[in-house]
C-alpha cells in the first residue's frame, strides 16, 4: 500500500469512492477537481495495485495555524489494514508544528472516533445539527 499525493487522473476514481461510501453526504465530483487545485498538498490517496483504497483531504483554514481534515474514506474491502491511520498520520505530518488540526466525526461512528482519539484528537464540542437536522457531529482537534 502506497500513500501518495493524488494525481489528476485519479480524480474520477476518487469521486466514485466518495459517492459509494457517503451517498447523499458525498462531495460532488467537481469538488475534487477544485480540491486538487486548491489543496493538492493535503489530498493524499492510498493505492494498492493501481486502485484507490482510500483518501484523506486536509485544508488550511482562515484561522491562523489551523487545518481541517475535511474527509477521510477507506473502501470497505480495505478496512482493518491500518489505511485510515496511515492516511491521517501522513496528512497530519504536513501540518506545521505549533498548528492545530481539526475535524468532525459522527458521534455514532465508533471506529472513526476510536482512531482519532488514539491519534491524540480531543473533543472540543458536539454540534447537534452540523450537517442539518438530526445530523450531529463531534468537533475534534489535535495540537501539533
Amino acid at each position: 500500500m502506497k500513500i501518495i499525493a493524488v494525481e489528476k487522473q485519479d480524480l474520477v476514481a476518487l469521486y466514485q469512492l466518495e459517492n459509494d461510501l457517503f451517498g447523499h453526504h458525498a462531495y460532488p465530483g467537481f469538488f475534487f477537481r477544485q480540491a486538487f487545485d486548491c489543496w493538492q498538498n493535503g489530498l493524499l490517496i492510498a493505492k494498492e495495485d493501481d486502485q484507490i483504497a482510500g483518501y484523506v483531504l486536509m485544508a488550511q483554514s482562515d484561522e491562523q495555524n489551523t487545518h481541517w481534515i475535511l474527509s477521510l474514506a477507506v473502501d470497505s474491502q480495505h478496512r482493518g489494514k491500518g489505511i485510515a491511520r496511515s492516511l491521517v498520520e501522513n496528512v497530519i505530518a504536513k501540518a506545521s508544528l505549533g498548528s492545530i488540526v481539526k475535524l468532525t466525526v459522527d458521534p455514532n461512528n465508533a471506529p472513526a472516533y476510536k482512531l482519532y482519539t488514539s491519534l491524540g484528537f480531543k473533543v472540543l464540542e458536539k454540534e447537534e445539527d452540523y450537517f442539518g437536522d438530526g445530523e450531529p457531529r463531534l468537533v475534534m482537534a489535535l495540537a501539533r
